[in-house]
This record gives C-alpha cells, sequence and structure tokens, in this order.
C-alpha cells in the first residue's frame, strides 16, 4: 500500500528487527502473513500490518488462520479499491490506468465473517482505531476506506 512506502520513508524502528519492508511492488501480498510469522517468532510482541487491499487479496484466508491460532496481531487495510501505487504510476506515466481498480470484497464485513474484531476506520480515527487494534488480544483489524499519494523522495 501506498502508505508503506510513507512509513519505509519515515519509520524509525524503536529496536532491531521491529520494522519488515520489502521493497519493490513485486513483493505485493506480503505484509499479511510476514506479520503472522513475526507475531509467532516474537511470543509477546504485537505486531501491525500494514497492506493495501490488493496485497491483501494474496492472503485473504489467512484471516482464518489469525483467529483459528489466535495470532496477537494487528491489521490495517488501506482500501483505496485497487492497486493504488500502480494506479499512480500508471497515470503519471500514462495519463490512463489499466487493470488496478478491483471489485474487491467488503473487507469489514470479510472479518466480522471470519470471527475478527473489526472497525471501520478512517483517517481521521486512525489513532483511537490503531490504538484499539493494538490493545486486542489475538488479531484484530481496521479497514481504511481512502485514497493516498506516493510518498515523494525524500533527503
Amino acid at each position: 500500500t501506498i502508505l508503506g512506502y510513507w512509513a519505509a520513508a519515515h519509520q524509525r524502528p524503536t529496536a532491531p528487527r521491529r520494522f519488515l519492508y520489502p521493497l519493490g511492488s513485486g513483493t505485493l501480498g506480503y505484509a499479511w502473513p510476514a506479520a503472522l510469522g513475526a507475531s509467532l517468532a516474537l511470543p509477546g510482541a504485537k505486531v501491525l500490518a500494514v497492506v493495501g487491499d490488493g496485497g491483501l487479496s494474496y492472503g485473504l484466508a489467512e484471516l482464518a488462520t489469525a483467529r483459528q491460532q489466535g495470532i496477537d496481531v494487528a491489521l490495517l487495510v488501506i482500501d483505496d479499491g485497487g492497486y493504488g501505487i500502480l494506479r499512480e504510476y500508471q497515470s503519471d506515466a500514462f495519463g490512463a490506468t489499466h487493470a488496478v481498480d478491483l471489485a474487491g470484497p467488503d473487507l469489514v464485513a470479510l472479518a466480522a465473517a471470519a470471527g475478527l474484531p473489526v472497525r471501520d476506520g478512517t483517517p481521521d480515527s486512525l489513532a483511537d482505531d490503531l490504538t484499539w487494534a493494538l490493545g486486542v488480544p489475538g488479531p484484530a483489524v481496521v479497514v481504511v476506506r481512502t485514497h493516498l499519494v506516493a510518498a515523494q523522495p525524500t533527503p
């Protein structure tokens, strides 16, 4: 998700091995399963996955895994209705887009159907929603429907 690009540019981890980030869109779908593994590797440490709706589609079945195993992970989904960063790349390069918009499922309803605590968040409620998700024992999901712009190069 575009928010992942922003985090990579600005996140300052508080300890080693606390920020997992793949480079490039060739790793689409990485965040959610990586967060599940990180949580299992660090028992007692709440893990946050930040993923877009397109990337999450690669691991939707893992919503049920997180619930069944009680994995202590919070999932923040930025739902922009498609592959947002690819949408920006195509629009910038060609003035149009192709095959980047998704008719995906209602992710709030899907998380609830998997038995996960879930919030339908907004950019304005993000701080409260993340505090809630990180405080829930086991898995919890926050879905924010919004469009972000790509992070610009930093000095």
